[in-house]
């Protein structure tokens, strides 16, 4: 390779290299003809080696550009501010690991979409707090399943319109640990669907407390199972109410009403009041009514009424049959 030398002062004692100049042994790095417009500077690895080290410029009108290539390791180092500006699109391939280390604050600003892709696994940290706001709308969706752990306090807040949670196929359980309470500003719904069945278990005590009005409308049959004994209490009135039927109970009083027939049974003893106006009362081998001093009693031994005075007495004729009758 023929060299361009120069001498320092014109003192042909003091010559200086400036330059080189290409030859048939030693040609240029790149193809003259076809890439004129580029320079470089490449050293080549030693010993015996194709690698290199590269920096190569390309001045073409419109094509621009500057090429590094370094054989190995590349390192930089900035001892202060380090500015990057790329005016239109930036692309960076990483084929193996990649690690970047921020030793004070960090701030990415995208003024348009931004997406990342994760194909494996993807693990976040944060030493203390951590504040996202999205200003429209926000959709997660997770293919498996998902765990989500507060070891503190947590609040959710919805400021505005509804909040809709839909479980599709599979259950929703919760468990809470400590005490629960729910307080509902308007109508609370729960609607569980035909065929399906919604079971309550309290350890303890369970209270309801209705300000207003408690109505429950019931399609099938009612069934209530107690291991001990039940008691209802109204200030008021307490009224059972089926067709054609009724009982109420107000003012110390009881006022049983049937359209047709009440029956009262105990054992084999029936008393029975009728819608015609009579009245049956039978007993398995008494019956008595007493008011007073006075009673009258029927067996199978016969009837007796007593008292201080027994009046018989009929507008036609009374009569009076046995085979003993005796008076006084």
């Amino acid at each position: 390779m023929e060299v361009v030398v120069s001498f320092l002062g014109g003192n042909p004692d003091q010559p200086l290299v400036i330059g080189c100049l290409y030859n048939g042994d030693q040609r240029a790095g790149v193809e003259l003809d076809a890439k004129k417009t580029q320079s470089l500077i490449r050293t080549k690895s030693s010993p015996n080696s194709e690698g290199f080290n590269e920096l190569r410029f390309e001045d073409e009108a419109g094509g621009e550009f500057i090429y590094t290539h370094a054989q190995k390791d590349y390192n930089e180092e900035v001892e202060h501010n380090h500015s990057t500006h790329v005016k239109v699109d930036q692309s960076n391939t990483v084929d193996h690991d990649q690690t970047e280390t921020v030793g004070h604050n960090q701030t990415l600003k995208v003024k348009a979409d931004r997406q990342k892709t994760v194909d494996q696994n993807e693990s976040t940290e944060i030493g203390q707090n951590r504040t996202e706001i999205v200003h429209g709308s926000e959709s997660v969706t997770i293919e498996a399943a998902r765990e989500h752990w507060v070891r503190n306090d947590e609040s959710q807040t919805v400021d505005k319109g509804n909040r809709t949670i839909l479980v599709k196929t599979g259950e929703e359980r919760e468990t809470f640990k400590g005490g629960r309470s729910t307080t509902v500003h308007k109508h609370d719904n729960l609607h569980v669907t035909a065929g399906a069945n919604r079971n309550v278990h309290v350890e303890g005590q369970y209270n309801n407390t209705v300000d207003d009005h408690y109505v429950v409308h019931q399609g099938g049959t009612e069934r209530i199972y107690l291991n001990g004994h039940i008691y209802i209490s109204s200030d008021a009135k307490i009224e059972l109410v089926a067709p054609d039927c009724s009982i109420k109970m107000e003012d110390g009083k009881v006022h049983i009403l049937a359209a047709n027939e009440i029956t009262l049974t105990s054992g084999s003893s029936t008393v029975s009041l009728k819608s015609d106006g009579n009245i049956d009362a039978s007993g398995g081998t008494q019956v008595a009514i007493s008011g007073g001093s006075a009673m009258g009693e029927w067996s199978d031994s016969g009837v007796k009424q007593m008292g201080p005075m027994v009046e018989i007495g009929a507008d036609a004729v009374t009569k009076i049959t046995g085979t003993m009758v005796k008076i006084n």
